[in-house]
């Protein structure tokens, strides 16, 4: 088990894939507070799931090639408010 105590008790609990959730949670609360895409941003985060998912569909319909959608990659400015407070991805 990794060390926990980078995190407020109350999510110091046993998890799965030897505690790594510890360290997720812990950068994605940071890359809020700290106004920053976090390490693994959504756009990477789907370029690692979705073959993942893909394959198990292949799978199941008996193996065969399937396509996999491009998920994209994150914008390089960041994040900016528009005029109502919301956030919107600079392009």
């Amino acid at each position: 088990m990794w060390p926990n105590d980078l995190l407020p008790p109350s999510l110091r609990v046993p998890g799965g894939h030897g505690d790594s959730s510890v360290f997720l949670a812990r950068e994605s609360i940071s890359s809020i507070m700290e106004d920053r895409w976090p390490m693994v941003n959504v756009y990477e985060a789907m370029a690692f799931t979705l073959p993942g998912i893909v394959a198990l569909q292949s799978a199941l319909k008996g193996g065969g090639l399937l396509k996999i959608g491009d998920s994209g990659t994150a914008p390089a400015q960041g994040l900016e408010e528009d005029a109502d407070g919301r956030e919107t991805i600079l392009s």
